[in-house]
């Protein structure tokens, strides 16, 4: 499945957050208004700058480990929950790049 991060999502989205972060934003876009997504660091010591994605439907867990091994997400999480530290964070979200990125889904 593609998922688009568009300036939009990363207008929108809110820095270190795990609903409400560019890719989630763009995540629940794509799978629509049944799921709630959540974007969390993978915590496995052979995995540095790694990220999972929780996906429930309806209340329900669908899929609870879907690992990002694609370094364009995993470089622009960490850039866009970095942002909050800067002078003028609104300034530099606007200045990240929209960009898209497969996932495999299955319900």
């Amino acid at each position: 499945m593609e998922i688009k991060v568009t300036k939009e999502h990363i207008k929108n989205g809110v820095p270190d957050s795990s609903k409400k972060c560019a890719v989630a934003l763009a995540l629940k876009e794509t799978l629509g208004s049944d799921y709630t997504v959540g974007v969390f660091p993978y915590d496995d010591e052979e995995e540095i700058n790694c990220y999972y994605f929780a996906i429930d439907k309806n209340g329900k867990t669908i899929n609870n480990e879907i690992v990002s091994n694609d370094e364009k997400v995993n470089e622009f999480i960490n850039e866009f929950d970095n942002i909050e530290l800067t002078a003028n964070p609104e300034f530099n979200k606007l200045e990240l790049e929209p960009f898209e990125f497969d996932v495999e889904f299955h319900e």
